[in-house]
């Protein structure tokens, strides 16, 4: 799968959880089978063979899958998705998934033999139960992997999904929300930069690259073939040499498509890491992205008839707003912060509460709680939105980057619930008891 094609694999997976909840048959915890007669069954049948020189690296490799707790259980619920998509009814499922395993050990033990009655049965007839067996024999081959899987492997190992056991369907976080309003090359950086943020330096082999491996792969150029994370790969960063003789060399290099991509993340690693902190810790503390960003439009009614907005609040949203719309959404962020600052302020002198010592928004919306101006949650939730202002201050200076209209989305949907929150608690303690 080339980067492109992971991209829009990507995103269509993302909107489809966004509209319908997602593909809800990828999820599983483990095989609705028992697990433990087909382990037996493997056993009794293999416990005598011998692996043969001649099997190679590759019958290794499919074995030591077998034997492996997790990876077996992951091939079985390949083959239980790919049952299912033939109609094979569950109590059938099991004798299939018998044969499927016998013949994989008869390959693994016995490839040339396998291969000679292979090529025999080939030219007989095949009922549509060796067809859907044959089907199955895929899904105990080193490296298969069913790309639907793959992809929602990668959006859940990202964050950019998880699943509502209450619903029973998938639900976008705020990761997700996030990266679904981004473009492809974003897209991919945003992909890296989590790599970076939740994966371990310590760690010799993984599948995602940390940030010793960026700069390491930025400086020289190359990394070694059997060493570099997959991830590479499916980004489209690497790619393996080839030498005069056209055989695969042992360095991966870096493609010209992912010196832009790394040199990007590596630039602006700071901000990002700064935004993927800000979009999970503020859904820690209760807020769902996708709450607050349709609420953007409803901003220039809501500064008519907001009785706690003052003249300069109003002066400073209209700003706001107006660089929005011009697409210059770095500008717009900077002068978003302030204004909020400002209605703090004035929220405070609503309050009888005198401002000029209290410095800071985060200084300023605890005031405000321990006054009642505005709910305990939400004034933690808000803090961490404040202090993660120093994003929009950071070494980002091209106003159009397409990584800042879905902060920009954030940070209105934080101002809506601001000011909801606010208003409904002002409104009760000044009305007449």
């Amino acid at each position: 799968m080339d980067r492109l094609t992971l991209v829009s694999s990507l995103r269509e997976a993302l909107w489809d959880v966004s509209l319908r909840g997602g593909d809800r048959t990828v999820f599983f915890s483990l095989p609705e089978v028992d697990v433990s007669i087909l382990r037996s069954f493997f056993y009794s049948y293999a416990k005598d063979k011998v692996l043969q020189i001649e099997a190679g690296r590759q019958a290794r490799v499919a074995l030591d899958d077998i034997l492996d707790r997790d990876r077996f259980e992951k091939r079985i619920s390949f083959c239980l998705l790919s049952l299912r998509d033939s109609g094979v009814p569950p109590e059938e499922q099991a004798g299939f998934l018998r044969e499927a395993l016998r013949r994989q050990i008869d390959a693994i033990f016995s490839p040339i033999q396998t291969r000679a009655a292979r090529a025999l049965d080939s030219a007989k007839p095949e009922s549509t139960k060796e067809i859907i067996i044959a089907r199955l024999d895929r899904c105990f081959s080193p490296g298969y992997y069913p790309e639907f899987i793959l992809v929602y492997e990668l959006l859940r190992e990202h964050q950019f999904v998880v699943w509502d056991f209450e619903l029973s369907r998938w639900r976008l976080t705020n990761l997700g929300h996030y990266a679904l309003r981004l473009g492809s090359f974003s897209f991919l950086s945003f992909l890296l930069a989590l790599d970076v943020c939740f994966g371990s330096s310590s760690k010799r082999f993984s599948r995602y690259p940390n940030e010793a491996t960026l700069a390491r792969l930025s400086k020289e150029g190359a990394l070694d073939a059997y060493q570099y994370p997959i991830a590479l790969k499916w980004y489209g960063v690497v790619d393996r040499e080839e030498s005069d003789s056209n055989q695969r060399s042992d360095k991966a290099r870096l493609t010209d498509f992912g010196d832009r991509l790394v040199e990007r993340v590596l630039d602006r690693l700071e901000y990002l890491k700064d935004t993927v902190l800000l979009l999970v810790e503020t859904e820690d503390r209760g807020f769902r992205f996708g709450e607050g960003s349709g609420r953007i439009t409803s901003m220039r009614k809501v500064m008519e008839c907001s009785p706690l907005l003052s003249k300069v609040d109003k002066s400073g949203l209209a700003q706001v707003l107006e660089l929005q719309g011009q697409g210059k959404w770095l500008s717009a962020l900077r002068q978003f912060y302030p204004t909020i600052e400002s209605f703090l302020t004035g929220l405070l002198t609503r309050y009888g509460i005198s401002s000029p010592e209290l410095l800071g928004m985060k200084v300023k919306l605890r005031e405000l709680k321990k006054c009642g101006a505005i709910s305990d949650g939400f004034a933690d939730w808000a803090e961490i939105v404040a202090s993660r202002n120093k994003i929009v201050h950071g070494n980002l200076s091209d106003d159009q980057d397409d990584l800042l209209p879905p902060l920009f989305d954030l940070v209105a949907g934080f101002w809506c619930s601001l000011l909801d929150d606010a208003e409904s608690r002002f409104l009760k303690v000044s009305q007449p008891q």
